[in-house]
């Protein structure tokens, strides 16, 4: 005759079963994320421009808005982080550093950028404001006076990189994605084809600083910085590439920072220098 096991010893027995069988799947490894993406980014109501490839967000503010004291309302991807924190102020007058951490631990930084309309700098006791509201060359010189400035006149490769540098790293322009890379400057040939004069304020009075096209030549040693193939327009050409811009983007002809002439109804941002 078959001896039954005791209640108490096979109620014991199917305990430890069912806790190994239990803590089988906390075992299971856990898979975490490497999600880290910024979704929107959101500064007064202005959805910063994301850029996933370049980790860049840039954004323009209305004219008299604040950048010192700034509060970003920001989405991410699901289970990662954020520092600074999303909802928390900063001062937004140099570019600002998020870093965004997967569930997995790895990280990206995102540099944002925002600025208002009417950016201000100074460089060897100059002032200048670049103004990121796109106008035709014309307008651009009317508004500059209305400043009481002039679109600026460069007269050095100094002055040049100054300007150059603070419109591609400064001013919270988008330089691969924008799709008009150029500036306006205070030159044009409107009243000699092919006589470049330095004209920022538009009353058609100001030193000659170039004559002739590609192959032409610089008048009393005056500074240009003009790219390859520049000036191109013909002088047969009654309604051509008139005015004076500066290239924010290289290609094939052109190293940032250089000048090509624009066909003047062009609508870019421009800079303003002031005495």
């Amino acid at each position: 005759m078959k001896k039954k096991l005791p209640e108490k010893l096979l109620f014991s027995m199917l305990l430890i079963l069912a806790f190994a069988c239990g803590s089988g799947g906390d075992d299971a490894p856990q898979i975490l994320s490497s999600q880290k993406v910024i979704n929107s980014f959101i500064i007064s109501g202005v959805n910063g421009t994301i850029n996933n490839e370049s980790n860049l967000i840039t954004g323009t503010l209305e004219e008299g808005i604040s950048l010192t004291s700034l509060t970003p309302t920001i989405s991410i991807s699901p289970g990662a982080t954020i520092s600074p924190a999303s909802g928390v102020s900063q001062d937004f007058t140099n570019p600002v550093t998020y870093t965004v951490t997967a569930e997995d631990g790895s990280t990206v930084d995102y540099t944002v950028i925002y600025t208002g309309t009417i950016l201000p700098f100074t460089f060897n006791g100059v002032s200048y404001e670049i103004v990121k509201d796109p106008m035709n060359w014309r307008d651009a010189a009317a508004f500059a006076v209305s400043r009481g400035g002039f679109l600026a006149e460069i007269n050095n490769i100094n002055e040049n990189n100054a300007i150059a540098s603070e419109l591609i790293n400064n001013a919270g322009i988008d330089i691969e994605t924008i799709q008009f890379p150029f500036v306006w400057l205070g030159g044009n040939d409107f009243e000699t084809e092919g006589t470049w004069i330095l004209d920022g304020d538009n009353d058609g009075n100001g030193p000659e600083f170039w004559i002739g096209e590609m192959d032409g030549m610089p008048v009393n040693d005056l500074f240009n910085n003009w790219g390859t193939n520049a000036p191109s327009n013909p002088i047969t050409n009654e309604e051509g590439t008139d005015g004076l811009g500066m290239v924010l983007r290289e290609n094939a002809f052109f190293l940032a920072g250089q000048w090509e002439d624009l066909i003047i109804e062009a609508q870019l941002f421009f800079v303003i220098e002031f005495n």
